[in-house]
């Protein structure tokens, strides 16, 4: 119990004396399906406290009836709390409630299930943003159980896998209402999956996160499984620029957030339905891996010329001042090691993608220069 909570209980019962007439809540835990009450069914007490979250101050069992009771001083007229019943293992929490609402309060539990026949996604909005660098994704699932049980997934010891999500390779910074997955305990990360861990009550729910995905190592394809039946999905672009074809239907441009996106949608996609959404990389990006593809080709032709320069040669001493020239030129030492000279060139291809060739030619013709330099130079050290 937290140290408000316990204080404010505390002082209530101090002053009782001086507080308002004692209020009591009552009501009763009951499956709706079966129309049974149900006895010896834990109902925890939360009261809220300054900054709006709400902490469970005591907990009681229902009687043979199904009824409980709250009572005593320190329930004042108007104070806001909430009920929660644990029936399975599983919370099923009131909304806000007030004391003196309401004359009785009646909690809803229902049966688990491991059939998610019920459940559909009724719309599923995915967010893909391209920078220089990252690709940020933001997702918001609108879920609807339309069974009479709760869906509770798998369960595997103590760990329990609901809802899997559709996540890219090299994914970090996922973050759910700004916290880490650990941090919230909704969210599961098991070997190359990501599962939402609560449990699907009837009626409707809602899943959002965010993460962010390294353009180096983007394809180009962003893969979108299903995890039920959807019956709509929308997928926002920025740039607006980006342009998909078919089966994505193009709704034009929308301003969200003083952002401009290009929005797409696709409808009725079923359960586990692998939906390929092919994307143009950013200019920066398409230069990055043109010029890497254009290394690697330099790589091993020179490679190829400095074997068989070295073979030919019958002193070392030609090498040894080539590579001096070279090292030179690409603005390293000539005795550096073939580690540093790989991370010097990952730089130098990530600037050459932001440098802009009519824009700054001077600048990129350099850059250019040292990489070649670089390249020859790891061909003639590889040799």
């Amino acid at each position: 119990m937290r140290t408000w909570a316990r204080a404010l209980l505390s002082t209530a019962f101090l002053f009782s004396s001086q507080s308002l007439a004692a209020e009591s809540i009552d009501g009763y835990v009951v499956n709706p399906v079966s129309d049974q009450r149900l006895a010896g069914i834990e109902v925890g007490f939360s009261i809220s406290g300054p900054d709006g979250s709400f902490s469970e101050m005591i907990r009681k069992s229902t009687d043979a009836d199904g009824r409980f009771s709250f009572s005593g001083p320190f329930l004042t007229d108007g104070m806001a709390y909430s009920l929660t019943a644990y029936y399975g293992d599983i919370p099923y929490a009131s909304s806000m409630l007030l004391v003196g609402g309401q004359r009785q309060v009646i909690l809803e539990v229902f049966d688990p299930t491991t059939d998610p026949g019920a459940v559909t996604v009724s719309s599923h909005h995915l967010f893909l943003t391209f920078g220089n660098e990252l690709l940020d994704v933001a997702e918001l699932m609108q879920l609807y159980n339309a069974g009479d049980s709760t869906f509770v997934g798998v369960h595997e010891a103590e760990t329990k896998f609901v809802t899997e999500l559709s996540l890219p390779e090299g994914v970090f910074n996922f973050r759910s209402a700004g916290q880490r997955p650990e941090e919230t305990g909704a969210f599961v990360h098991d070997h190359d999956s990501f599962f939402h861990a609560d449990p699907l009550l009837p009626g409707r729910s809602q899943i959002t996160f965010t993460f962010q995905v390294d353009l180096a190592e983007f394809t180009g394809t962003y893969r979108h499984v299903a995890p039920y039946h959807t019956e709509r999905l929308d997928i926002y672009l920025q740039p607006a620029s980006i342009e998909l074809g078919e089966p994505f239907h193009d709704l034009g441009t929308v301003i969200l957030h003083d952002q401009s996106y290009r929005r797409y949608h696709v409808n009725d996609l079923a359960l586990g339905k692998d939906l390929a959404i092919a994307l143009p990389m950013s200019r920066p990006i398409r230069w990055t891996l043109k010029w890497v593809a254009l290394g690697l080709t330099c790589f091993v032709s020179l490679a190829g010329l400095g074997l068989s320069s070295h073979r030919a040669s019958s002193t070392t001493a030609n090498t040894a001042a080539t590579s001096g020239i070279l090292a030179a030129g690409a603005g390293v030492d000539a005795n550096v090691d073939i580690g540093e000279i790989e991370r010097l060139r990952n730089k130098l291809l990530k600037d050459i993608a932001s440098t802009d060739k009519q824009a700054q030619p001077a600048e990129y013709g350099q850059l250019m220069d040292r990489t070649v330099a670089l390249y020859r130079l790891m061909a003639i050290k590889r040799a």
